[in-house]
């Protein structure tokens, strides 16, 4: 399995879809916008995985001793530091309610 870069920003993408926009319409139909943007996202995280799988890495001496030296960070004070960085709330919008753009009333398969 190849490693994706920038793989937190896939998460964040599909947390904040999840957070914003409804499974389910007011009408009671299921929300196929949503779970189209989804699917988008998963697919272009498979495509990169499987491209990051010829990746031929070796390893840089120099970068290695760069991130040892880096302060070792707890959890608690590795979540304050986001939190200051990227404070919580920020570049949320409220959710909308969808109109379908496809309603399927028939499956004949």
């Amino acid at each position: 399995m190849g490693v994706v870069p920038y793989l937190g920003t896939f998460l964040k993408d599909l947390v904040m879809m999840d957070a914003a926009t409804q499974n389910w319409l007011e009408n009671g139909y299921i929300n196929f916008e949503k779970r189209r943007k989804e699917f988008e996202i998963l697919a272009q995280l498979r495509l990169l995985q499987g491209a990051c799988r010829c990746y031929i890495l070796h390893p840089d001496p120099f970068l290695q001793r760069w991130l040892q030296c880096l302060p070792r960070l707890t959890e608690a004070e590795s979540h304050q530091l986001s939190c200051v960085i990227e404070p919580p709330g920020e570049g949320l919008t409220p959710g909308r309610p969808l109109k379908p753009t496809l309603l399927i009333t028939h499956c004949t398969e």
